[in-house]
């Protein structure tokens, strides 16, 4: 009994802590995303827009790092689900 309440906590911990992670990282993808697309669409030299293009391939992978932190949260969820 004392393990399952352990294990519970520390996967509501878990969550907690995914939960921050996936907040840090939609704000800094969104803000990324902007400076890229400002950088690409308006008259500025070449190198700006690469730095734009190189900004947007890096808001995609950050994306990519929140979906993962909604996976492992979900399938947290799921398991603390069947526990019950």
């Amino acid at each position: 009994m004392y393990n399952l309440a352990m294990d519970k906590k520390y996967e509501t911990e878990l969550i907690n802590s995914l939960k921050n992670e996936m907040n840090h990282l939609w704000v800094t993808a969104t803000v990324t995303m902007g400076g890229s697309l400002v950088f690409m669409c308006g008259e500025y030299s070449p190198g700006l827009k690469i730095l734009g293009g190189v900004g947007f391939i890096v808001s995609l992978l950050l994306l990519n790092a929140y979906l993962a932190r909604r996976t492992a949260i979900t399938n947290t969820l799921n398991k603390l689900g069947k526990q019950k």
